[in-house]
């Protein structure tokens, strides 16, 4: 029990390794989460900036009089000199009580059902929202706004952690914007609302309570919603089971999990330790210091501009503008270009500035346009703030640390809150506040700087890690092991420059030029566009060039036998792999490419002895090869085993479907296990009965796919080892073959890191089912790029097989020295 705990809640609803998906079922998994996720999310965070921002509005309805939050202090002065350090001190304290609930309320949501706590905590915070209308001086206000913060503060950091559980990291940051940009929102439709309550007139009850209570019932109503919130993707009632199984799928390479409700109290000491999480958190922290001068005093600056209580509500509008479409802006273009986001932190703290230095320096004076231009462009701090929250939630892995990295960005962004209406002196008004504008700028500067530091950091990382020698098929067992970013070698990071890292789907990039080395000159590249190799690759564009016929072929029966050798050129020291639409039929697709992973460990599966005549022998048709594969045999495969599982385990659990010959446990090179296994029975009778019996049954808590196996067992050996060995002399085209059918573009991508001077990839694609071969060429420019390409291919691995290399020749080039009628060991011919 304390093992499953330990692991992500999506360990229990998907295999270790990644599976296929279908396309379309993962746009309805990301189409329905938008409609329920980023709707709730806004008109809640927007809530929560209204409830701040509202004492803005109270201010100058007469709150700050009726409750002694502004008293003179000096009556001899014309006019008299006041002070506001109450209604600052009102401000703050909402921040040091969302200081002190988030990490009571981050450890409950973290160990509790999430939904349902943070709706009690919503509950309380209206409760508490409609309870100031009954408040009748500044203490009973200063508690009331304590404990406000204390129930509001569940809210960012329960939101940060849902996203980056429901999406992907490419698909994060624009998600993370679009329920921020309820900053901007909220700031347009709060001042619209407290505009029409200041116009009431009559009623036993001051504007500003009505503000209030309507303010917590909406509150009240809308933290009841989160009673039917699910706890994480596995439990999301708007999904179908399929849609279930691919939205955890999808967030797999990753490397981020979705939700483990367990602390790691490792996890929390590691981020403690963490240069990155600080950074990020003090970036907050310093970011966030205008909005507590702006939501407190907001309307009340701009009233010392020449404009009237009501006129400076309604300039809260174009701030609130710039809010919201510079933080829509900024994740939008992070979504098209990667690894921007702290590019544009940068970029967007330039105006903010610019703003503070435009309002301290400008001359005040009757509707003075200087102040109030440099007031409004001051909301590029909101795409600042989302935008760092969009980048510590992305580079952290681990739901404990994970937690603790929204923790930390929470506790910073209520110091930012707390210290930036302390900036704020009434008495300074004549010299336009020059406190509060120096301590601005001179946070945003601090913004930029780390912004900097953090972002040659995650370079380095990420160059540090394309260095080494990854096993793909490992990252994806590892995927929900709940591992933190340190812990995880697969882990990628965000927000630096990494021209390998895959991009979203929709970003289509121009055609890019690397430079590339090649002895004696330097001279640049021209690579075949990345969007076109991904339509090859998808589509069967590369079969029409391909298949183009060759002057010299000149009937298409030649072309169709030209391809029957090719596939047959391509298994010769592989195992065969079946056509995609006879393995689907047969449901034995699975069990083919599981057992030719077994050449990671340099063996080549030989016969069981008695079953299954050597290769040489079986050598005929290729149809008859094909139909000789779905031919009962006593092996069976048994996939998707539990990982303790052993042969002893195996023999025990089948024998009583007859007399178990061997068992073998397919083990990785440091002997474990990698969730599959092969059986022999002495006869077919006992195969059949344990396929019919035990496929799809729960054993040791996983569901067993157990089908014949497509090849004999690995329980025996020949002692013959699998070894990719070029038959041709070198050329400019690599033959790759031994692909697996369930190749991504990402897969693609992976496949050729760290290989250089690459002209063109053309993959397979049959022409009748329009599904990949299991092959590809690949051109170089010069024989020297080939030679080495194939050096760094052949210490790569795809879906656990390892990839037969060769040299390819055109038709008309290929050596023609074979006997008439021999099947050349060369690679395909590249005129398919």
């Amino acid at each position: 029990m304390g093992k499953q705990d330990s692991r992500d809640l999506a360990a229990s609803l998907v295999p270790e390794y990644a599976q296929p998906w279908d396309k379309e079922v993962e746009r309805r998994v990301v189409r329905k989460t938008d409609l329920f996720l980023i709707p709730l999310m806004w008109f809640g965070y927007g809530l929560v900036y209204y409830d701040k921002a509202i004492l803005g509005g109270a201010a100058v309805f007469g709150m700050t009089t009726d409750l002694q939050l502004r008293i003179v202090v000096d009556p001899t002065t014309s006019p008299p000199t006041v002070s506001t350090t109450r209604l600052s001190w009102a401000t703050s304290l909402f921040y040091f009580g969302m200081l002190a609930g988030v990490g009571p309320l981050t450890y409950l949501f973290q160990r509790l059902h999430l939904g349902r706590t943070i709706g009690v905590a919503i509950i309380i915070w209206g409760a508490i929202a409609m309870a100031t209308a009954g408040v009748t001086n500044f203490q009973g206000l200063y508690a009331q706004r304590f404990f406000l913060g204390f129930s509001e503060s569940i809210v960012p950091t329960a939101f940060m952690v849902i996203i980056s559980g429901f999406y992907t990291q490419a698909e994060q940051t624009w998600r993370q914007c679009l329920w921020y940009s309820a900053t901007g929102g909220w700031t347009i439709i709060g001042a619209a609302i407290n505009y029409g309550f200041a116009h009431i007139t009559g009623g036993d009850l001051k504007k500003w309570q009505y503000l209030y209570l309507m303010a917590g019932s909406l509150t009240v109503l809308y933290g009841a919603v989160f009673f039917f919130f699910p706890n994480s993707p596995a439990q999301a009632w708007w999904f179908t089971e399929e849609e279930k199984r691919v939205a955890i799928e999808r967030l797999r390479m990753g490397q981020m999990g979705v939700r483990c409700q367990k602390i790691k109290w490792a996890q929390i000491r590691e981020a403690l330790l963490d240069v990155k999480v600080w950074i990020i958190s003090i970036m907050m922290g310093a970011a966030y210091s205008v909005n507590g001068a702006v939501s407190g005093f907001g309307p009340l600056i701009v009233s010392t501009f020449g404009w009237s209580s009501y006129d400076a509500l309604l300039w809260q509008m174009p701030l609130g503008g710039v809010c919201f479409v510079g933080i829509l802006a900024a994740g939008y273009l992070s979504l098209k270009v990667p690894n921007i986001r702290l590019i544009m932190i940068i970029v967007c703290c330039l105006p903010t500035i610019a703003g503070c230095a435009m309002i301290w320096k400008c001359d005040w004076y009757y509707h003075a346009p200087g102040p109030i231009a440099g007031y409004t462009i001051i909301g590029f701090f909101a795409p600042v703030t989302s935008l760092i929250v969009s980048v510590g939630m992305v580079n952290v892995a681990g739901n404990s640390k994970k937690s603790f990295q929204a923790a930390a960005i929470f506790y910073f962004y209520n110091v930012g809150n707390i210290v930036g209406p302390q900036w704020v002196r009434s008495e300074q008004i004549a010299d336009h506040y020059p406190r509060l504008w120096q301590g601005v700028i001179g946070c945003y500067v601090l913004v930029v700087v780390l912004a900097a530091t953090l972002y040659v950091m995650l370079a380095r990382e990420n160059r540090a890690r394309d260095k080494m020698n990854l096993d793909e098929k490992e990252a994806e067992r590892v995927a929900f092991d709940d591992l933190t970013d340190k812990q995880n070698k697969y882990a990628i990071r965000r927000s630096a420059v990494r021209l390998l890292t895959a991009r979203p789907s929709i970003y289509v990039p121009t055609s890019r030029s690397f430079i590339s080395v090649v002895a004696p000159p330097t001279r640049a590249i021209k690579p075949y566009p990345t969007h076109l190799l991904a339509r090859r690759w998808n589509t069967t564009d590369s079969q029409v060039s391909e298949q183009a016929p060759n002057p010299t072929e000149t009937s298409e029966v030649e072309n169709e036998t030209s391809e029957v050798q090719n596939e047959a050129q391509s298994s010769i020291d592989t195992p065969s792999e079946p056509s995609p639409a006879i393995a689907e039929s047969a449901n034995l697709t699975e069990a083919t490419e599981e057992y030719n992973s077994a050449a990671e460990t340099g063996e080549r599966p030989s016969p069981t002895e008695g079953i299954v005549a050597d290769d040489a022998s079986t050598s005929g048709s290729p149809q008859e090869a094909k139909s000789s594969l779905f031919t009962p045999k006593p092996t069976v495969y048994i996939g998707n085993l539990f990982f303790d599982v052993t042969e002893s385990d195996l023999v025990k659990e089948f024998t009583r479907f007859g007399t178990v010959s061997a068992a073998k446990v397919i083990r990785d090179s440091r002997g474990l296990s990698k969730g599959f296994a092969y059986i022999d029975f002495v006869d077919v009778k006992a195969a059949e009965e344990a396929v019919a019996n035990m496929n799809m049954q729960l054993y040791e808590g996983r569901r067993m796919t157990v089908q014949f196996a497509a090849r004999p067992s690995h329980a025996s050996r020949t002692g013959r080892s699998f070894e990719s060995k070029a038959l041709n002399p070198p050329s400019k085209t690599l033959f790759i073959g031994n692909m697996s059918f369930e190749m991504t573009d990402r897969d693609l991508s992976n496949l050729f890191r760290g290989i250089r001077n690459v002209v063109d990839v053309r993959v397979a694609i049959d022409r009748r089912t329009g599904q990949p071969r299991g092959f590809a060429h690949a051109d170089f420019i010069d024989i020297k790029s080939a030679m080495e390409g194939m050096k760094v291919l052949e210490q790569k691995e795809t879906y656990g097989r390892k990839l037969r290399l060769d040299f390819s020749y055109s038709s008309n080039q290929a050596p023609k020295n074979n006997p008439s009628g021999q099947v050349s060991n060369r690679g395909p011919s590249d005129d398919l």
